[in-house]
């Protein structure tokens, strides 16, 4: 193994010694140098990291020439800039982020990186498509979650380069400033890393810029004082990638993965982290941290934080549980199973591509594998595989009949059979299913008899609060559509819960069945191509498992409908290729859209949707979800129109309010806000009208006895005043 990251206290050297640590469970193990570079100091790795170098599989040696290393099993190449040639028995390439463009990298047998951030940038860079992600691990146990203190932490190097992912510490110390004079009192802002003597002038304006304020700057640390203040800080900040306005449109410059974030989250400190690059990938918004996309929304989502210990414990033990999922056994497992694929035939390597999600290398590999066994099912049986998860149906079909004409008895034949006969038998369905006429008595009730789907007496209510609690808790909706309501019984359920919610599906039946409160009232026929509601109607439009039977020609009209009637948000979970097996896909022959998830979140971006990292805890839709809002609805609202619909939703609130609906006020309140941060992302003005809002959700949650909550408001309203511009 080389690597140019033996001797500094950052994220490369961490995970080089991370790497080493899980080869040298399975593996003896040379660190390779070449003679003009330092071997590293134990002392200095056990003070920055607590880590133990010393290992009796472990021996460092100096290489003067590439050739000296033609005998060795694997060389490990760890290096942002140097490739060095690859004369091993097998050959990997770890790296960051693809720096630069070698040509040797093309002759890896693999490349290595640490996020799907990197891998996206290594494929578009490179076009290399033989990419492993193996993000970094923090060893369980290695930082515990102390009593949380008004303390706010972030850890990086200081250091400023020109296209580097420097750690933004000037711009956290702005924000952290803007705090202050807004009110928030009693918090203190530590800026921890590690600094090198050529970045002493950056060092220095940092300090100068932090004088006057609560900012601690703490330089070359030890990795028990790091662990002490991690345990002991309530939020943590990450701002690599951020800037004023927005996020870097300079792919190298965010944060490759961010292993400080993760130990953070591991300590129990909640994570605000620029939403772009690694950190976007470990932290979920609003379940285990929040993520910004600008310098006044790192403000604005902190002083939320501040203002709401109930949602910073909520996020604390979210980011707890997200940290567990990084931990050093399935670090360790990933690196072994990786060099196992290195030495396995092209059949075993492309199955090991397929179960990552690398289908494009997968596919490769199954080609590959035809060629030397074309009589032989499995490669054709693996491309058929590949072209189910990117959705090519009727090439799926043909690998199928393919495999079973070279080998008709192999082990999958039944099963392959009746899958052929299955899509056959669907492709005669196809126009029931765009007039509606398939979903009739027969779909909802004897689907099993009929053969349509797997339905013996459709019902649906052992899982609709559960849905409905979710729904209600995350999105908070005034007002809802649900699209593909069936029977309505989600429908029902929101309206108990307080949420003004009607449904619509293509099933004259199924409206029809519904209950007798519903019919008539809260349903409607219709299909979801053509919904008979204006512009901006609902807060939430909720599509569950839908989308799936949505003819291919009518996605597109669909989506923009989604897109015209709803406010806020959209939360659809959909049948996809990604996360379905195809016996599950197809057991529904109304099920003729069949496509990848990432197919779908790319249709809904073009009608306008901004896709947001959020998941709700619905164990069964995992990998089935997109949640996204919609984009560009008020570009050029003028002011008057923001203040009439400001207006009219004060107004509804101050009705409910004086009926005593707390909780119904609150809604249109949370609603109004969410159409003001629409207009200011869509470029704007709000007037103030946040203030007003604020004010309002104070005096109602005075009102219902949670005092605590009305003097956060009243401080979001005073800081909103702050950022209101002169009349």
């Amino acid at each position: 193994m080389f690597s140019d990251h033996t001797l500094g206290i950052g994220g490369g050297e961490y995970y080089t010694y991370l790497l080493l640590q899980a080869l040298l469970t399975r593996y003896d193990v040379d660190l390779v140098r070449e003679p003009n570079r330092l071997a590293p100091d134990p002392a200095h790795l056990e003070n920055g990291f607590g880590f133990n170098i010393a290992h009796p599989n472990l021996t460092l040696r100096t290489v003067e020439r590439p050739a000296e290393l033609r005998d060795y099993d694997l060389l490990i190449n760890l290096s942002h800039f140097r490739a060095w040639p690859p004369v091993a028995r097998r050959n990997l390439l770890a790296v960051f982020f693809p720096q630069v463009l070698n040509d040797r990298v093309r002759d890896y047998d693999a490349i290595l990186t640490i996020s799907d951030y990197s891998a996206r940038a290594i494929l578009r860079r490179w076009g290399s498509e033989r990419v492993v992600v193996a993000p970094p691990a923090v060893p369980g146990g290695r930082f515990s979650c102390g009593t949380a203190e008004p303390l706010v932490l972030s850890v990086g190097r200081f250091f400023d380069v020109a296209d580097g992912n420097t750690k933004n510490h000037l711009l956290m110390v702005e924000a952290f400033k803007t705090l202050c004079d807004r009110g928030v009192a009693g918090w203190r802002l530590a800026l921890a890393g590690s600094v090198d003597p050529a970045h002493a002038d950056y060092l220095q304006r940092v300090e100068e810029a932090a004088h006057g304020y609560p900012i601690d700057i703490l330089t070359d640390v030890p990795f028990d004082t790091l662990r002490d203040l991690y345990s002991r800080a309530s939020i943590y900040w990450h701002a690599t990638g951020l800037e004023r306005t927005g996020l870097t449109d300079t792919p190298s410059s965010a944060e490759h993965f961010g292993i400080t974030v993760l130990e953070a989250m591991a300590a129990g400190t909640v994570p605000v982290v620029a939403d772009i690059g690694g950190p976007a990938e470990i932290v979920q918004h609003r379940h285990n941290g929040l993520t910004c996309r600008s310098l006044s929304d790192l403000v604005d989502q902190t002083q939320g934080l501040i203002v709401d210990a109930t949602a910073r414990r909520a996020l604390s033990e979210g980011a707890i549980e997200r940290a567990r999922a990084f931990e050093t056994p399935a670090f360790t497992s990933r690196v072994h199973a990786l060099v196992e694929m290195l030495f396995a035939a092209p059949d075993a390597q492309a199955e090991f591509y397929l179960r990552d999600g690398n289908v494009r290398r997968a596919e490769a590999l199954f080609s590959e594998a035809v060629d030397r066994f074309p009589t032989t099912a499995r490669p054709y049986l693996g491309l058929a595989e590949c072209c189910y998860r990117t959705g090519r149906r009727e090439l799926m079909l043909a690998m199928v009949r393919r495999a079973l004409e070279v080998d008709d008895q192999c082990q999958d034949a039944p099963r392959l059979r009746g899958l052929i006969e299955r899509m056959e038998t669907q492709r005669a369905h196809i126009v029931g299913v765009r007039s509606g006429a398939a979903f009739g008595e027969d779909y909802f009730e004897r689907g099993a008899d009929t053969g349509v789907n797997t339905y013996t007496d459709y019902e649906a209510k052992s899982w609709i609060p559960r849905h409905a609690d979710a729904i209600d808790a995350v999105f908070r909706p005034g007002s809802c559509l649900e699209v593909g309501c069936a029977k309505g019984e989600l429908v029902g359920e929101l309206r108990r819960r307080g949420v003004e919610c009607v449904g619509t599906d293509l099933s004259h039946y199924s409206v029809a069945a519904g209950s007798q409160e519903l019919t008539g009232r809260a349903l409607a026929a219709a299909s979801i191509a053509d919904l008979p509601f204006p512009d901006d109607t609902f807060d939430l439009v909720v599509a569950i498992e839908v989308l799936e039977h949505v003819p291919i020609e009518l996605v597109e009209p669909a989506l923009r409908e989604l897109w015209r009637v709803s406010r806020h948000h959209v939360f659809v979970t959909v049948q996809n290729t990604t996360a379905a097996e195809p016996s599950h896909f197809f057991a529904d022959l109304t099920h003729v859209s069949m496509k990848p998830l990432a197919w779908w979140q790319d249709q809904f971006a073009r009608a306008g949707f901004e896709m947001l990292a959020l998941e709700l805890p619905l164990g069964e839709f995992r990998n089935h979800q997109i949640v996204a809002t919609p984009r560009g609805k008020y570009a050029g609202i003028e002011t008057v129109d923001v203040q009439r619909q400001c207006q009219a939703q004060l107004g509804t609130a101050q009705q409910h309010t004086r009926e005593e609906r707390w909780d119904a006020a609150r809604r249109v309140l949370e609603g109004t806000l969410a159409f003001l941060d629409h207009v200011e992302a869509d470029g704007g003005t709000t007037v103030g009208w946040k203030s007003r809002v604020y004010t309002q959700l104070s005096r109602c949650a005075q009102a219902s006895g949670q005092e605590e909550e009305a003097q956060a408001f009243l401080l979001l309203a005073r800081s909103a005043d702050l950022d209101r511009p002169a009349a």
